[in-house]
């Protein structure tokens, strides 16, 4: 990818913004952020975007086992690890800077609305708009990867791994060693409801993704100090609407189990499908996303208002 003199210029001055712009840009032209079965829909809003800093002590603190657990890479381990994973040359130094890109797909109001009224599982196009959100996701990641790397820079983004590395399991679930969710919040995206979701700007119906490079980019400026400052539940206790449409019983209002909603998704929903929509064909599998759907953090960060609808 060659960069004009223009480009040269922009990304010196300003790298965080060329880099949103260069994000926003590309997603919005991509052939990918089109439904083509729903009239052309996009698939997804405006991208959010957010810096962090690879070596904000933050990412220590996810290793506690109160938060994910040691086996959580911190962004300069993930950056050689994934490095290696993808075939790029071996990063054996400290680089002098390292910084987090966080990408944020929320869906569109169309999409969001296709569920209603009172949906037992994810509607079609949902489902199909969160599984091109995924490839677009990839596609847009390893494009400013490549302009990253034109410009000289050292850039990965773990979720373009292929194949994808296996989940760690513990107590008898998959966890990721790299966390898309704490890498935003860390960038400054958002935080996490009850249902364990990020709470973004535009809401909770967000697809993410990072890259890794040693290009040095100001950190977003974080206007939260908790893991749960958007949630109304945990502020103030006048919400727990995502625990009420929860059908498995995993998102309640004491914690959320994550071996119930597992559960749920692989065995009751599966057969809940099958009765409502039939046998489907790959691509397409049955999703729940009731937590997400008609909840007052669905399309922004809620307010007690908000909340009593």
């Amino acid at each position: 990818m060659n960069f004009s003199p223009k480009d040269k210029l922009e990304f010196k001055t300003n790298p965080a913004r060329y880099i949103e712009s260069a994000i926003i840009k590309y997603a919005a032209k991509s052939p990918l952020n089109r439904l083509s079965d729903y009239n052309n829909e996009p698939v997804i809003e405006e991208p959010l975007v957010g810096f962090a800093d690879g070596y904000d002590p933050i990412f220590n603190e996810f290793k506690n086992d109160s938060i994910i657990g040691n086996f959580h890479l911190t962004p300069l381990e993930a950056f050689k690890f994934y490095s290696e994973k993808q075939g790029k040359p071996t990063v054996k130094d400290r680089p002098t800077a390292l910084s987090v890109i966080s990408v944020g797909f929320t869906l569109p109001k169309k999409t969001r609305q296709s569920n209603r009224p009172k949906s037992r599982l994810a509607a079609p196009m949902w489902r199909h708009a969160y599984g091109q959100a995924f490839m677009l996701m990839g596609e847009t990641l390893s494009h400013i990867v490549s302009l990253l790397e034109s410009a000289g820079y050292r850039a990965v983004a773990p979720v373009c791994t292929r194949p994808m590395s296996m989940p760690i399991i513990r107590d008898g679930l998959p966890f990721t060693d790299w966390s898309e969710k704490h890498a935003a919040y860390t960038a400054g995206l958002g935080t996490f409801g009850l249902n364990t979701s990020l709470i973004t700007p535009k809401g909770i119906s967000t697809h993410l993704g990072s890259i890794i490079t040693d290009l040095t980019i100001k950190a977003t400026t974080r206007i939260y100090g908790d893991l749960h400052d958007y949630c109304l539940h945990f502020t103030d206790g006048s919400c727990g609407k995502c625990a009420a449409h929860c059908p498995s019983g995993a998102v309640n209002t004491l914690f959320f189990q994550a071996k119930k909603c597992l559960d749920y998704t692989m065995n009751d929903l599966q057969k809940l499908s099958r009765e409502l929509e039939g046998e489907l064909k790959p691509p397409d599998h049955p999703m729940c996303a009731l937590c997400q759907i008609r909840v007052p953090c669905e399309a922004c960060i809620p307010t007690v208002k908000s909340a009593q609808k």
